[in-house]
């Protein structure tokens, strides 16, 4: 009786262990050898090479400017060249001025909405909305006033040196030291949100500019930001 029950044990083992969901392998044994499939793994020599591009058509709204070193391709410094214009029609709004008062002389009406019609300061301001490497590093950006107006259509190859005088102090219109993180921004102003959610603070560099050289009926109208570490 106990010889009985054992091989009825192992059978049931058997079973147990013998079944299996996969159907990876279901069909392939109808098939014949001639119509299987096989993988095999092998490895190949490649040498590849870069080429420099002449010249590609600059044709983006977006702006890089930064130094890094690629240990594949070497070394990389990155500027751009930009044109700063007033939008077509465009004019600034009246100075505001009182037209109409009560009995006690406060003012009821009025038009306008500037303070007043001089340039108290001149500010460029360059925004960015994302880096990589260390945030931290210590950086240095220039900006110059192009001595020569830009093409419409640009290419990348051309050499923005042509287009201002480094070594000219009036051409150099600012240096500014700054890291990609703004460490003396708190978190308080750097979180904050509008009503629709969105951030109102957004990463600058700020330069600065001198209000009687561009404040008088001068349009500012081209530079480079050029990034020194």
């Amino acid at each position: 009786m106990k010889v009985r029950y054992l091989g009825t044990l192992l059978l049931a083992v058997l079973t147990f262990f013998g079944c299996d969901d996969n159907t990876g392998t279901l069909g392939l044994g109808m098939l014949p050898d001639s119509d299987r499939m096989s993988a095999h793994t092998t490895t190949f020599d490649v040498i590849t090479r870069s080429f420099p591009v002449d010249s590609v058509f600059a044709k983006t709204s977006t702006g890089y400017i930064g130094k890094f070193s690629d240990p594949e391709f070497g070394y990389y410094e990155t500027s751009f060249l930009t044109e700063l214009n007033c939008t077509e029609n465009f004019s600034l709004p009246e100075v505001y001025k009182e037209t109409e008062w009560d009995s006690e002389g406060n003012p009821t009406k009025a038009t306008g909405t500037m303070a007043g019609d001089s340039v108290v300061s001149i500010q460029l301001a360059v925004y960015y909305s994302s880096w990589f490497g260390d945030s931290l590093n210590a950086c240095r950006m220039s900006i110059y006033e192009l001595d020569k107006k830009l093409d419409k259509n640009r290419y990348t190859n051309i050499n923005p040196e042509e287009y201002y005088n480094k070594y000219d102090d009036k051409s150099l219109l600012g240096r500014k030291a700054y890291s990609a993180f703004d460490t003396s921004v708190p978190d308080s102003v750097r979180f904050e949100k509008d009503n629709n959610g969105y951030y109102t603070f957004y990463p600058n560099v700020t330069f600065p500019l001198d209000k009687k050289t561009f404040g008088e009926d001068r349009i500012l109208k081209v530079y480079r930001a050029n990034p020194e570490y």
